[in-house]
């Protein structure tokens, strides 16, 4: 937009001010500043001074050719497109201009006007005042005032159900209730960027494209790599303070989240990926909203969404990267671990999806449930968890089986922390999902591609293979689904306590899976194994729920049917959502042979195990430290535990969990003593069963 024509206006009169550069040195008014990124030459249409002299129909006054004054018209008093106005600026020229007279007022001498009856020299004196205010000022780059809050159109008309803190001062999650279709919807809400904001972010990421140098150093630990960046960004605007112009923190801390979840965390996702209560995100094409699956709403659409196929592939690309592997149109199937541990399977392009490139991270928990959260989830009870441990201790091989999602494997995980502390673990898995304490642990992964038959690709079997000639006392083995099925067997047969997860969901889906190919497992074998935890997938009460449901022995085989005799333990019941035990169990037997110990003593033991956990879930000791140290102690002295949990029927545990220290080393009281079962006064055989040795089946057959 340029300014309104002007004719030729009569030389000035003595006494008024030529229209031209002075000097600041000889009492000149400096120029205003520029604003930040705006060079002379790029001058937006509502500028005041023009650099410009050669504008058809402008004259200049005096000689030499200085930057002209153009008045603006009141449509032109505006914000610039794209940018927020100043409301102090628009202030102060509001209130220049009121106070003026038009040049025909009485009363009032005024300078040369133009043909659209602009007063020149006002127009000048208003200006030079207000450049003279700005002159003076610091200007530094603030936060503009916030807008309303503009409801997205995504969730526009949508009931607005809750809000999930994040912990975090950015972000936050909302969920919202389609009443039309009955479906929850998950709407993360980062903070917005104001224009000046997006621009200064914009050149942060292209300064850093060409020029951020890489520390190996400061990328090992998520604090050292906020730290670093944190200190690159600042060193950043610091050396370009010319161009940018000063920031206050307000400004920048915006712009400090967007740069932390572009290069640290997971872009357009990593608002899902901070949610504690989503288990899976996934992404199925283009233009398509992923969805999530959270613990407490189920399967549920987001409103994000990738909006073309570039965008998604290079996501898809940089998550490749991240978990250290690659993705082409040569190899677009990928099975990866992130660093984080969680599980990634992509594809990349339309070739093997049509609908886009594709990813579903299932997320691994840093901080992995424990027996005390199944029981208080309602996965199983007390008494379950305390048969598990029992099963634990004295060597019974396992197999957790159901269908996806239904818990396998954190059940698998749970129970694992009631191996004793010394024994020698390893486990093998295609993708990490195993978390242990114990320091004397070898987690074994499988390497290759997604379509496998390379000579460097290193399988299952192999691994198991290896880990038998180290002398494991444990075993732990991911979904077992081809020929390490076999060995994983052998190795049962052999002595070897073994735990495993697979898909199905009944013990004759077990056997009908092992007896058939691709395992083909003799049924003789079959009898190595000891239990079988059936885990499902269930609705409870309008809620989505996990349940042990069934949790079986294998007895052994029939000698002239060859059938598979079972005897289940516990079962779900839907009616009251409970677990009924069956009323006998092999493992009883085997310990009272193993043991020398009556059966009710056994049911006191189990019963004492149960009391343990109950009271860990009354007093939320759920961490796996602290519920280590609970089965650690007590396999060091079962009395001591009883002793201290009955005298301590409830904890804060958010002072620390410190009941096991030097305090609690007092003589045994007589109202305590009255209350333990009467073979635990004089000793009896649990002290000898309580010292956390596993016995194997070899061991058993020796003794």
């Amino acid at each position: 937009m340029t300014g309104p024509e002007r004719k030729e206006t009569p030389p000035a009169r003595k006494g008024d001010s030529p229209v031209k550069d002075i000097p600041p040195s000889q009492g000149g008014i400096p120029p205003p500043p520029l604003p930040p990124g705006v060079t002379g030459q790029a001058r937006s249409s509502g500028s005041i001074i023009k650099d410009n002299p050669s504008r058809n129909g402008d004259t200049h006054h005096g000689s030499a050719p200085g930057p002209t004054v153009l008045p603006l018209p009141p449509s032109a008093s505006g914000p610039e497109e794209g940018k927020a106005s100043d409301p102090s600026r628009e202030e102060e020229q509001g209130e220049d201009v009121e106070g003026e007279k038009g040049p025909g007022d009485k009363g009032e001498e005024s300078g040369p006007a133009d043909a659209k009856g602009f007063d020149i020299k006002k127009i000048t004196d208003s200006f030079r005042d207000l450049f003279k205010k700005k002159a003076r000022e610091v200007h530094v780059l603030k936060v503009p005032k916030k807008k309303e809050e503009v409801i997205n159109p995504l969730v526009q008309g949508m009931d607005f159900m809750e809000e999930l803190d994040l912990g975090s001062e950015h972000v936050k999650v909302q969920i919202f209730l389609d009443a039309e279709t009955s479906e929850y919807i998950y709407h993360p809400i980062e903070p917005e960027l104001a224009p000046k904001q997006k621009e200064v972010f914009d050149f942060i990421i292209e300064t850093f494209n060409k020029s951020l140098k890489y520390d190996r150093k400061a990328f090992e630990e998520l604090e050292e790599k906020e730290r670093f960046l944190d200190m690159e960004v600042r060193t950043l605007l610091r050396d370009y303070a010319k161009v940018i112009g000063p920031v206050n923190e307000e400004f920048l801390n915006p712009i400090l989240y967007y740069i932390r979840r572009e290069y640290i965390g997971y872009g357009k996702i990593e608002s899902i990926m901070m949610d504690v209560g989503v288990e899976d995100v996934s992404c199925d094409g283009t233009a398509i909203p992923i969805f999530v699956y959270h613990r407490d709403f189920g399967s549920i659409r987001t409103t994000i969404q990738f909006e073309t196929d570039e965008e998604l592939e290079g996501f898809v690309v940089s998550l490749a990267q991240r978990a250290g592997k690659s993705i082409s149109v040569a190899n677009p199937i990928l099975d990866a671990t992130l660093p984080e541990g969680h599980r990634l399977n992509a594809t990349f392009g339309r070739e093997v999806t049509t609908r886009g490139s594709s990813f579903t991270i299932r997320k691994f928990k840093e901080d992995p449930l424990t027996i005390t959260d199944l029981v208080r989830f309602g996965t199983l009870s007390p008494e379950m968890a305390g048969h598990f441990w029992m099963s634990v201790q004295f060597g019974d091989s396992i197999i957790f089986a159901g269908g996806t999602a239904s818990g396998k494997t954190a059940t698998m995980n749970a129970i694992s922390i009631f191996i004793p502390t010394s024994a020698k673990i390893i486990s093998i898995e295609d993708t990490r999902e195993v978390n242990l304490p114990h320091e004397n642990w070898i987690a074994g992964l499988t390497r290759g591609s997604a379509e496998g038959g390379r000579e460097t690709d290193i399988d299952m079997y192999q691994l198991l293979r290896a880990a038998l000639r180290q002398r494991p006392e444990y075993v732990l083995v991911g979904e077992v689904r081809g020929k390490e099925t076999m060995t994983m067997f052998q190795a049962m047969a052999t002595g070897h306590i073994t735990y495993s997860t697979m898909h199905a969901d009944s013990v004759k889906s077990i056997v009908y899976r092992l007896e058939n190919p691709p395992i083909s497992i003799p049924r003789v074998l079959i009898q190595a194994l000891n239990l079988v935890a059936i885990h499902n997938q269930l609705r409870v009460k309008g809620m989505r729920v996990r349940r042990i449901t069934e949790l079986v022995e294998i007895v052994g085989i029939e000698p002239t049917s060859l059938e598979i005799i079972t005897n289940r333990v516990y079962k779900w019941e839907p009616a009251g959502d409970n677990f009924v035990f069956g009323g006998h169990s092999n493992l009883y037997e085997k310990i009272m042979d193993m043991e020398d110990m009556t059966r009710d003593e056994v049911v006191t033991e189990l019963n004492r195990r149960a009391e343990i956990i109950s009271w860990m879930v009354k007093n939320n000791v759920r961490k796996f430290l602290d519920v280590s140290t609970i089965v650690a102690e007590y396999y060091e002295d079962s009395d001591k535990v009883m002793r201290i949990l009955r005298e301590n029927p409830t904890i804060d545990i958010s002072r620390g969990f410190n009941i096991f220290n030097e305090l609690h080393k007092e003589k045994l009281p007589p109202s305590t003593l009255r209350s333990l079962p009467p073979h635990t006064e004089k000793g009896g055989n649990l002290r000898g069963i309580a010292n956390g040795t596993p016995v194997t089946q070899k061991q058993e057959g020796g003794a």
